[in-house]
Parts: C-alpha cells; sequence; structure tokens
C-alpha cells in the first residue's frame, strides 16, 4: 500500500499518523491480529507495559523479517515503576521483550505524582532518549498542571501527548495547551469504543461519501493533524481503517465541524481523569 502520512518529532523521525493499537491483544487471536495488521501495511505499534503484551509483538515482530528501520515501535512506563530505578529496569525489560535494543518512542503512561515526582520520573525518560534508547519520549494523559511540574527542569520538551480524544469527547483545553507548546497530540479511544459510531451526525457523512462510521471518524483525526491508534481483531476492520486515509481527503469543513461539534465536554469522558488520583 501507498506509504502512510507522518508526522515529525524532536528527533527527526517521523511517526506514522495511523497506527495500530495493542490493548488487550494477546494470545493467538492477538498474535492474528498483528500479523495481519503487519501484512495490510500497518508499520506503527502502539503498546505499553502495562498491556503485557510487549513479548507478544516482540514474537510477531521477529517472525515478520520487516527491517527495524522500517517500524516505529512505542511503548510506556507502567504506573508503578515511576521511581527511577524502577524506571530504568522496567524500560530494560520492554526492550528485551520487544527484541529491539530502541524504541522509537516511549511515553509516561499517566501521571501519578502522589507516587514519584513527575519532574524526576521525566529527568530518567530523558536519560533514555540521551542514550538513544528511546529515540523520542513522551507522555500520555497529561493536564496543565502535569506539564507545570516537569517544564521547569525539562531538557527535552514531550515529542508527543497521547490523550482520550473522540467526537464525543474533544478534549479542547488539553488539545489546546499542546497546540501552543508544540507537543504532537496522538488520540487514545479514537472512535469512543464505538459508542459515536451510530451518531446521526456520523452515519450521514458516512453515507454520502460512501464509507463507514469509523472511517469517518478516522479521517477526522487525520485532518486535525493527530496520530490516531485505532484497534481491531477483525482483517475487515483493519483494512477498512487503513481505507480511511482515502476517505480524509473527502471531509470538508462543514463535515470536520460537524463531527467537533458532537462534543460533550467531561461529560463525554470514557476514562479516568487524569487530575484525579489514578489507583491503577
Amino acid at each position: 500500500m501507498e506509504q502512510l502520512p507522518s508526522l515529525p518529532l524532536p528527533s527527526g523521525a517521523r511517526i506514522p499518523q495511523l497506527g495500530f493499537g495493542t490493548y488487550k491483544l494477546t494470545g493467538q487471536q492477538g498474535h492474528d491480529a498483528l500479523s495481519t495488521a503487519l501484512q495490510l501495511g500497518h508499520r506503527h505499534l502502539d503498546t505499553a507495559q502495562m498491556y503485557g503484551n510487549e513479548g507478544l509483538i516482540g514474537e510477531v515482530l521477529a517472525a515478520s523479517d520487516l527491517p527495524r528501520s522500517e517500524l516505529f515501535l512505542t511503548t510506556k512506563l507502567n504506573n508503578g515503576f515511576h521511581a527511577p530505578d524502577d524506571a530504568r529496569t522496567s524500560f530494560r525489560q520492554s526492550l528485551h521483550e520487544l527484541g529491539t535494543s530502541y524504541v522509537d518512542l516511549f511515553l509516561v503512561h499517566w501521571p501519578v505524582p502522589e507516587r514519584w515526582p513527575l519532574a524526576e520520573t521525566w529527568a530518567v525518560m530523558e536519560e533514555f532518549k540521551d542514550a538513544g534508547l528511546a529515540r523520542d519520549i513522551g507522555v500520555c494523559n497529561f493536564h496543565a498542571e502535569h506539564f507545570a511540574e516537569i517544564l521547569p527542569t525539562a531538557r527535552h520538551l514531550p515529542a508527543l501527548n497521547q490523550v482520550e480524544l473522540h467526537p464525543y469527547f474533544g478534549n479542547q483545553e488539553v488539545v489546546s495547551l499542546c497546540a501552543e507548546l508544540g507537543v504532537t497530540v496522538e488520540a487514545w479511544s479514537p472512535i469512543a469504543r464505538g459508542a459515536c459510531l451510530a451518531d446521526s451526525v456520523i452515519t450521514d457523512i458516512a453515507k454520502r461519501l460512501a464509507a463507514t462510521p469509523a472511517q469517518v471518524v478516522i479521517a477526522w483525526h487525520l485532518r486535525a493533524g493527530r496520530v490516531v491508534i485505532p484497534k481491531s481483531t477483525s482483517q475487515q476492520r483493519t483494512m477498512e481503517n487503513l481505507a480511511a486515509l482515502q476517505v480524509a481527503p473527502l471531509l470538508t469543513e462543514a463535515d470536520i465541524a460537524a463531527l467537533a461539534g458532537l462534543d460533550r465536554g467531561e461529560a463525554g469522558r470514557l476514562g479516568a481523569n487524569p487530575s484525579d488520583v489514578i489507583t491503577f
């Protein structure tokens, strides 16, 4: 398939805008879904220590024979490993499980400042970047107060902030802050776990464009200049998600505004609020 569109990162590397999420992908079903995604053209895989599937991804990548240089691998620091020595140990384990000497992007999965000072955790993340073990480093689920904790002493600005973002939850304050800081936004739960796909605003656009509702939503993210990481265990859906690349140019400004108009603010949030104490 055609080369996936990509966005620049501080290291000079580029992150494919359309990635493949791996949350809850395990066992044979996960193996098959990952293999299919690579066969269909995905090169950006998003995982996390918390997901417990880095080893599976490493096995699939080893069997694929794809050159490491063609892949973009993201993983994330688990919430219980924010202390510097714990972060170092867990990151080395991630590299071992993934079967690689470096990751393209390493993210702080959740801000848990009540467990360990974020500035100290970020300093260790910077160590990984300086050593070439993580080409770029970033964060997930960061709000203004979390950025405020790390920016005064940071030597490297986070390359990216991966946050919950979908038509029902536009996360506008965080998106605006990231734009001010020059931090790329990546959307998790990009189709609201499917909750928005029956919305008439989305289905009407999908009918007009002869697209699926999921393609319309993914295309909306792409047009906004975000990275998006949908997940599927279905070959058909993975193919459809990739085909959203052809739908993106077809969206009109009115379509984009209509999807943005579905934002329900905090009422649309599906996951935990990062400003609350994270207990997992």
